[in-house]
């Protein structure tokens, strides 16, 4: 059974530990997440951040409009997703595009959510992200998490939560970094294809370590590279 997370050591306050978890569309890491929530974690899921802006920051609402036409929005101001949607992942042109006007708002928004977990003693923020590799700024984590699980299991989870034909979500998977991309920034990697118990044990064991990891003030781990740890769901 998992238990809550603790500082090392006997120091009152360790600083936070602020930690990327990533992974490909339907590997995981929305429970991984959860599982790290669970422990006491704080959590800054930077795709609803990233929805929630879309629909209420102004400016980025205009730049939307720009790039991509009023008919990113529908006649009642909301965001019209499917049409968003259908723009962005039939090109790596739009996807870059989109992801270049939104990213900065979600990045501000990441920091000052930093800074509030480091003024609260938070032991721990989770960042999650599905484009972790695509971030510029490495050393603003402590460790990077990476969720991986089979392509075949990835495709049937997503269909199956979306409602959205098995074709449709490959091209959009095939839009996102490869195992490899993912692999090459990864400190811990987690393998979802398992039971949820074993996950929750291998998110546990991986949140402890990073707690236990000796850590710089820019916010790199000290030990670099710590190595792949595969395991869990």
């Amino acid at each position: 059974m998992a238990t809550a997370i603790r500082q090392s050591g006997d120091e009152p306050k360790a600083r936070t530990r602020v930690v990327a978890v990533s992974g490909g569309i339907g590997s995981g890491k929305t429970t991984v997440c959860r599982i790290m929530l669970g422990l006491g974690a704080t959590l800054f899921n930077a795709d609803e951040v990233a929805k929630y802006l879309m629909e209420h920051d102004d400016a980025l609402r205009a730049a939307l409009k720009t790039a991509f036409g009023d008919e990113a929005y529908g006649p009642d101001g909301k965001l019209n997703r499917i049409y968003l949607a259908s723009r962005v992942f039939s090109s790596e042109a739009n996807r870059q595009r989109i992801n270049a006007i939104v990213h900065p708002h979600v990045a501000a928004a990441f920091h000052d959510a930093v800074r509030r977990a480091r003024e609260s003693g938070a032991p721990l923020l989770v960042h999650e992200s599905a484009l972790i590799t695509e971030v510029d700024h490495r050393d603003e984590f402590d460790a990077i998490v990476i969720v991986e699980s089979p392509r075949d299991i990835r495709l049937q989870r997503v269909a199956r939560r979306d409602s959205t034909a098995s074709n449709a979500v490959a091209a959009r998977a095939d839009l996102q970094p490869s195992a490899e991309a993912y692999r090459a920034v990864a400190d811990y990697i987690i393998v979802n294809d398992g039971s949820l118990d074993d996950l929750t044990q291998r998110v546990t064991d991986v949140v402890q370590a990073i707690l236990d990891t000796e850590i710089s003030g820019t916010g790199l781990n000290d030990a670099g590279h710590a190595g792949a740890q595969d395991g869990g769901v």
